[in-house]
């Protein structure tokens, strides 16, 4: 609870909620430029557990936008020590499909495969889509994404 009050989903801290659409908006601009760019690239980014839990609430990653409003069974759905264990790191790998040279990511949260609410083959998803799906999780005009669940 004291992690998803501010860092999560939950409607009570609407602020930073422009830090974690910041952090990914900065993500996408990122992996444009190494894709556009022919040689082999790596981005490395330092971000706090809070700054982390929030870009992957807001990102949908792993269901962790779950919401509620009955917290007795928060624990049960969204648990911090699962999400964002100690020396986290989230890593977004990028790959050229040598067939059609289109790009595929690979998303893995301390070294094990995650997923996103999209289309995959393999956990594995095509750069436009999930480009489209973060730009639309980010745009400022929208309130903050959620999936609304019973309480």
């Amino acid at each position: 609870m004291r992690y998803y009050m501010p860092f999560g989903p939950s409607e009570y801290f609407v602020w930073r909620r422009h830090d974690a659409r910041r952090a990914v908006q900065d993500l996408i601009e990122r992996a444009d430029a190494a894709i556009a760019d022919p040689r082999p690239s790596a981005d490395l980014r330092f971000i706090h557990d809070s700054g982390i839990t929030s870009m992957m609430s807001l990102m949908g990653i792993c269901e962790l936008d779950y919401t509620t409003t009955d917290y007795a069974t928060l624990h049960e759905h969204w648990a911090i020590y699962r999400i964002t264990p100690m020396a986290t790191n989230l890593q977004i790998m990028f790959y050229r499909s040598p067939a059609s040279d289109e790009v595929l990511v690979k998303l893995l949260l301390c070294e094990r495969e995650v997923s996103l609410p999209l289309e995959s083959s393999d956990r594995c998803y095509r750069w436009s889509d999930v480009k489209a799906y973060l730009s639309g999780r980010i745009d400022d005009r929208k309130p903050f994404p959620r999936k609304a669940r019973a309480a």
